[in-house]
């Protein structure tokens, strides 16, 4: 019986492309399954070691806000009357002025005599000296001398405080019996002293006399 040539050639086909069809190998697969899961493991474990270990803090929500805490009695601030009364008052003249002389709180002081007065200031124009060599003791009346002595000048030196008790209203040094000093320049550095006394009237008997 003679052989369809149609169906010889479909067969040569069919079974060619049997051929050319690549068989699987079942070693490859598991390979590449062994990758794939290998990989995923570690992804997950960078991610565990990767990953931040402190968890930002949670923003506060009116839920976990604590109320302000009251103020007590201890913070209350003292009333007015209350500081004055706590802060020390200042008796000493000399403290209102770093450069002021010795001891010059005492002037017209209860516990000494005019003429300690007299010595004290005459000490003061020798200090006036140490720091003005070239100037000579200050010039003028009673007025300009005392503004020399209690700063101003061209060091900016109060010997004298300017809040001194001795030093009047008008800005003239007084005795003890509230008559202004009486300077008498005698030359550039020599500077005599008087005190009116208890009279308060110049060169009477009671007058206080200093001359160096």
């Amino acid at each position: 019986m003679p052989t369809d040539p149609t169906s010889a050639s479909d067969s040569r086909r069919a079974s060619a492309s049997r051929r050319l069809v690549p068989r699987r190998d079942p070693r490859r697969q598991q390979l590449s399954l062994a990758i794939a899961l290998g990989a995923a493991g570690v992804s997950v474990l960078l991610y565990f070691i990767l990953r931040p270990l402190h968890t930002p803090p949670r923003p506060a929500t009116p839920a976990n806000l604590s109320a302000p805490a009251r103020p007590t009695a201890s913070a209350t601030p003292a009333r007015d009357e209350d500081a004055a009364k706590s802060t020390p008052t200042t008796t000493n003249p000399s403290a209102t002025s770093p450069d002021a002389f010795p001891s010059i709180e005492q002037l017209n002081s209860p516990a000494t005599s005019v003429r300690d007065d007299l010595i004290l200031l005459s000490n003061v124009f020798a200090s006036w000296q140490t720091f003005f060599p070239q100037d000579g003791n200050p010039w003028g009346d009673n007025r300009d001398i005392t503004a020399a002595l209690s700063g101003k000048n061209t060091r900016r030196m109060a010997l004298i405080p300017p809040s001194h008790p001795a030093i009047s209203p008008d800005g003239e040094l007084l005795d003890r019996w509230g008559t202004p000093l009486l300077f008498h320049q005698l030359s550039g550095t020599a500077m005599e002293l008087r005190s009116a006394g208890p009279d308060r009237v110049f060169y009477t008997p009671d007058d206080t006399v200093l001359t160096p």
